[in-house]
């Protein structure tokens, strides 16, 4: 996915699929809480591992990253 859409669009990507698996934990018959909540730190460790990525590489301060103004 990195590689057709880019670090910035798999960060994004990552954030989305950690809320759905924490909003959805224990609610999907056949999916246990904690599986669900295994996939979410999944998905946050890899947006964190991009966002510090991201932010080496271009040198932006958090704000630009996190979406403060």
């Amino acid at each position: 996915m990195i590689a057709m859409y880019g670090e910035y669009e798999g960060m994004c990507f990552c954030k989305l699929n950690a809320f759905k698996y924490r909003f959805r934990a224990g609610k999907k018959p056949g999916s246990p809480f904690e599986e669900d909540i295994k996939k979410a730190e999944f998905y946050e460790d890899k947006y964190m591992e991009l966002w510090k990525k991201i932010r080496e590489k271009y040198e932006c301060p958090t704000a630009i990253l996190s979406g403060s103004r």
